[in-house]
Parts: structure tokens; C-alpha cells; sequence
């Protein structure tokens, strides 16, 4: 163990002197004098609990210790530390006494430096297992605040195996170390952590770099915490990360590893891209361009329902937050490439609303052709490259998206019970969608021309209908900043159907 201890000149204390007090929980000698005072059964039992908090900073004094040992030759004691650490992390009581004493707060600042990949995957795993114990936000909070994210950063670069990592030279690792590493490796497989991912076999650095950022990420969000975690550069690397990973996905099948990172990276993204939009520094024009490049090639993608709807669901909500009343932006997003492919998605998916169907299912398509439609209505709103683009092939396309909101608003207007109704927020977008290409006066034409009496009146009429309902909820929300945002959305689609008439 190394001489100088851990703690000392940190928040805990600055001097050695102050080592026993930090490890000997306060009380024990007073239960020591008071065992001997009253033989009570209470005063043993605090004093086998004062004894095994003792213990416990022993082991952790221990274990930082060589965690702390940053010279060349501790490489070695470090990762078989950090190892041990991880192990220890996957027991829920040892976690919650780690942040009951506040080690995340002396860990992680520590390690945010880490140059060895292995020890930066250790620490991304440790990061996963603290979150998938059920850790007070507090704790999440410090660890987002210390400085791991450079250390996590580095990590987006190794995307080879981790126990193939362990196996090369270059590592430097004992056959003993490498058994350990990968005995660790096949707990976190086997983990909650990835037990959606069944087809998951490999966890490289990259992976468990995204999935820890991805974790804290989201913990932190619906906790109400700002998720400002991201700089230029980093999004820079998650779309570099995820333009690789569709490139392999397209040439290689069955879908493996690169799916997972894929789905991580625009979940990350997704996460953090409403906190950031309004210092704009992490969305510059280059990274825009970059993700909006993406999005043709996740759109071509083969995949299982379960991974498509996954991966579908964070692009498409990354595409709606960043694209809100963003013009410029808005541009980029609206190639024939994007809007044919998800305007043929909102054709089936009202089809599917129109017609009898699982009500689980019934809810399931409603959500998401209702982001769906909001993305669309967003790049229609403001760029008429995304109007003409549902002219890329011919008519065809408008008029079957003429034909699903005729046949839905007939169909909503007999619906038989409030699951059937709900389907009318689908086709209120939908024909706010139509009235926003309308702006076109080539689709105009077109669109009035196909219309029953062929007239725009009913287009009209079900936009004035759908604006009416959502204007009656502006009252029901209570937190004035979410009345302003729904009143305001309630007046931008007023304005479709007054630009219409």
C-alpha cells in the first residue's frame, strides 16, 4: 500500500493527524466506555456496527491508496484496484455506503485525468454501476461535476473489445489480471446494465462510455437537473462515433455492438439537446451538418422492430428539439432522403390509427407518429425544400396523405370509444402538416384539387377544429413557463389555417 494516504488535503482533512478521525466513526470510543459501563445489548450492537465501518474505510482507505498511485510502475495496483472496486459496486449496500461517505466526491475528480484505457473503462463501468443501484441524485450530480467526462471522452476512440484490449502486449497485463478483467467483464454482460441489449456479446470502451454518459444523462434529466454536459467537441465525437457505427451496420449483418452504440449516442444527444439549445455551443454548424448527414443512413438501416423503434424514437425527438422555430436548421434536415421516408411512416401509421386495431398498439403508434408529425411540421413550417420534397417521386405520396387524413377524420368523427378518439390528435397534426405544404402554391393547387368539393374548407375547418381542443388545454397547465410554451404552440397552429384561408 502506498506510504502517503489518500485523503490527506482533501475536504475531509489536511493532515495526517486527522486520518484517525476520518476512519474511526464518531461515537465508537464513548461505545467502548459505555459497553464497559452497562454491559447493554444495545451498546454491542453499536459496536459491531462501529466495527464494521471501520473495516470498510480500512478496504477503501486501501483501495484509494492505490488508485491514487498515478506512476508508471502503479499501473498495475490502479486497474487491479479499480477491478476490485467494480466487483464491489455490483452489491447495492456497498454502494450506497461508498456515497453515504462521499467517495464519488474524491474518486472520480481523481481519475478524470485517467490516460489508460483500461482504467477509463473500469471507471465508466463504476459510473453504470453506481447509477443502476438506484444512487441519490445528489451523487449522480457530483460525479456529472467532476471532470470525468474528459476521462469518458477519451474513451470514444476504442472501440475493440475490452478483454482484447487486456490480451494485447501493449497492455502489459498478467494472465491473472486479464482472467479478472474479463470475470468483470462477463458480470457486466449479465448485468441489468445491458440486459435489454440480448444481443449484446462484446462491451468495448466506447460502449461503456456511452452507456455511463447515456445512464447519467438521463438520471439527471428526469430528475429536473440541467444536462449541460456536452461541449462542441464531444458532439463532435458521439456523431463521428455514430456515423462509424452506421457504416458498419450497412456492411455488416447480424446486427451487433455498433447498433447499441448508435441507439447510446443519439440517446445522449436527445438528452442534452433542450438544456443546451440556447447557448448553442455544442451545435455548431458543422456538427449540424454532420448529424443531419446521419439521418439517411439510419432511415436505410435493417433492424429488428424493437432496436428500430428505439433508435427511431431519440432521432426523431433529436430532430424536433433541435429543428423548433430553427430555421436555419430546420434546412438542413429537409432532403427528399428524410421527409419521403418518415412522410411514408405517417401515411402508414394513420392507416393503421384508422382502421381496428390493439389498443396497446393503438397508443404505441400514437406517440410516435404524433413526435413524427411534430418534426415534420417543424421543417415544413419554414423550409420549402421539405414542402417539395414530398413531390421528389411524383404526386403519389400527397395524395395518400390526402386520403389518410379524409378517411381518419371520418373515421375519428364515428369513433366508438376515447381510445378511438384519441387518434384525432394524430390527424389535427396531420392536417396542420398538409396546411404548412400548402404554403407551396404548387402543392396548394394540388392539395385543394384532391380535397372533397375541392375546396380547402375542410382542411380548414379540421385545423380550426384541432386548434379549438388544444387552445381548451392551455388553462389545464399550472407552471406558467409550460402555459406559455403550450399557448404559444396553440398560436402557431392558429396561424396555418389563417394563412390558408
Amino acid at each position: 500500500m502506498a506510504s502517503s494516504n489518500f485523503f490527506q488535503n482533501n475536504k475531509h482533512g489536511n493532515s495526517q493527524s486527522k486520518k484517525a478521525d476520518l476512519f474511526q466513526p464518531p461515537g465508537l470510543e464513548d461505545n467502548i466506555e459505555e459497553l464497559g459501563e452497562t454491559k447493554g445489548m444495545r451498546s454491542i450492537h453499536e459496536l459491531r456496527a462501529a466495527g464494521i465501518n471501520n473495516r470498510f474505510l480500512s478496504d477503501m482507505e486501501e483501495l484509494m491508496n492505490d488508485i491514487k498511485d498515478s506512476s508508471r510502475a502503479g499501473t498495475s495496483r490502479r486497474r487491479s484496484a479499480m477491478m476490485e472496486l467494480c466487483t464491489k459496486l455490483f452489491d447495492k449496500s456497498f454502494v450506497a455506503k461508498f456515497l453515504d461517505y462521499g467517495f464519488e466526491q474524491i474518486l472520480y475528480p481523481h481519475l478524470k485525468n485517467a490516460s489508460d484505457g483500461i482504467i477509463g473503462f473500469l471507471m465508466a463501468a463504476s459510473i453504470a454501476l453506481i447509477i443502476e443501484s438506484g444512487a441519490p441524485v445528489n451523487a449522480l450530480k457530483h460525479v456529472a461535476e467532476s471532470g470525468c467526462m474528459l476521462a469518458l471522452k477519451s474513451l470514444l476512440d476504442q472501440s475493440t473489445d475490452i478483454s482484447r484490449v487486456a490480451r494485447d502486449r501493449r497492455s502489459n497485463m498478467s494472465k491473472v489480471t486479464q482472467a479478472s478483467l474479463n470475470d468483470l467483464r462477463t458480470l457486466l454482460l449479465d448485468s441489468p446494465i445491458f440486459g435489454a441489449a440480448e444481443k449484446q456479446q462484446t462491451i468495448t470502451p466506447q460502449t461503456m462510455a456511452l452507456m455511463s454518459i447515456a445512464l447519467l444523462t438521463r438520471k439527471l434529466q428526469d430528475a429536473g437537473y440541467p444536462c449541460d454536459m456536452l461541449d462542441g467537441e464531444m458532439v463532435g465525437k458521439l456523431i463521428a462515433v455514430a456515423e462509424k457505427a452506421c457504416k458498419r451496420q450497412i456492411a455488416t449483418t447480424p446486427m451487433g455492438a455498433s447498433m447499441g452504440d448508435l441507439e447510446l449516442v443519439f440517446n445522449i444527444l436527445e438528452a442534452n439537446s433542450l438544456s443546451s439549445l440556447s447557448g448553442g455551443a455544442m451545435w455548431s454548424v458543422t456538427n449540424l451538418q454532420q448529424l443531419s448527414a446521419l439521418y439517411p443512413l439510419i432511415l436505410g438501416l435493417k433492424m429488428e422492430r424493437v432496436e428500430q423503434e428505439g433508435l427511431n424514437s431519440f432521432a426523431l425527438r433529436l430532430c424536433l428539439n433541435l429543428t423548433e422555430s430553427k430555421p436555419t436548421v430546420c434546412e438542413l434536415f429537409s432532403t427528399p432522403e428524410i421527409i419521403e421516408p418518415w412522410a411514408q411512416v405517417v401515411d402508414h401509421s394513420c392507416r393503421s390509427l384508422a382502421s381496428d386495431m390493439d389498443e396497446m398498439e393503438r397508443e404505441t403508434i400514437l406517440q410516435q407518429v404524433v413526435v413524427l408529425l411534430g418534426t415534420m411540421i417543424n421543417l415544413s413550417e419554414h423550409s420549402d425544400r421539405a414542402r417539395l420534397s414530398i413531390l421528389a417521386n411524383g404526386d403519389q405520396l400527397l395524395f395518400r396523405l390526402l386520403d389518410s387524413f379524409v378517411v381518419g377524420q371520418q373515421r375519428v368523427s364515428q369513433a366508438d370509444s376515447v381510445e378511438e378518439s384519441r387518434s384525432n390528435v394524430a390527424f389535427g397534426y396531420l392536417a396542420v402538416l398538409l396546411g404548412n405544404l400548402c404554403i407551396n402554391l404548387l402543392i396548394r393547387a394540388k392539395v385543394q384539387s384532391a380535397l372533397p368539393g375541392k375546396s380547402l374548407g375542410f382542411l380548414i375547418e379540421s385545423i380550426e377544429e384541432f386548434v379549438s381542443v388544444h387552445r381548451s388545454a392551455d388553462d389545464y397547465f399550472k407552471v406558467e413557463s409550460q402555459k406559455e410554451v403550450h399557448e404559444a404552440l396553440t398560436r402557431r397552429l392558429q396561424a396555418v389555417a389563417d394563412r390558408l384561408k
